[in-house]
């Protein structure tokens, strides 16, 4: 099985090899990877002119039109989570879910290290949730009610490990 894996993944690079180049190179505004960064200097600039409270809540895509980069395509959505939030919620939305976030991994890691039962099913919850976070630095998924649903269930039921006892 994994000289099967390998020989499909250097046919997959074989005839993807000009796709996978073109995603870096930088030369080419409409890559996937520059309309991100256009995308996330949008988003820093939408932030710096409304800091504390943001622009309001799914606001990004009225406001983004104003601070177009050129040779930027038009979107909704900043694809990374902390730079969307601070662009719609301003610095208070950003640590209000930071502090949710960071309190939720630190109950799961702390309930992680406490004993042995359920270990599979904490870490299981613990990477899933981490993966979505991660995922969002890059995607939208957080803005999606079917996605973001399972983050929110992996941290209910994260934090719920500790509330057994």
């Amino acid at each position: 099985t994994a000289a099967s894996l390998i020989i499909i993944s250097v046919i997959m690079f074989y005839f993807n090899q000009a796709r996978l180049v073109s995603l870096f190179d930088y030369t080419l505004q409409d890559n996937s990877f520059m309309q991100r960064i256009n995308y996330w200097v949008s988003s820093l600039r939408i932030f710096w002119d409304f800091p504390l409270l943001g622009i309001g809540w799914r606001k990004f895509g009225l406001y983004y039109c104003k601070y177009l980069s050129l040779g930027a395509n038009v979107s909704h959505y900043s694809h990374n989570i902390i730079l969307q939030i601070m662009a719609e919620t301003g610095i208070l939305g950003l640590t209000g879910l930071a502090g949710l976030v960071f309190s939720a991994i630190k109950l799961g890691l702390k309930e992680l290290k406490s004993n042995n039962i359920n270990v599979g099913l904490k870490l299981g919850l613990f990477f899933s949730v981490a993966a979505f976070l991660l995922h969002n630095l890059v995607d939208i998924g957080f803005y999606f009610g079917q996605a973001s649903f399972f983050f929110w269930a992996g941290i209910g039921l994260l934090v719920n490990q500790n509330n057994k006892k």
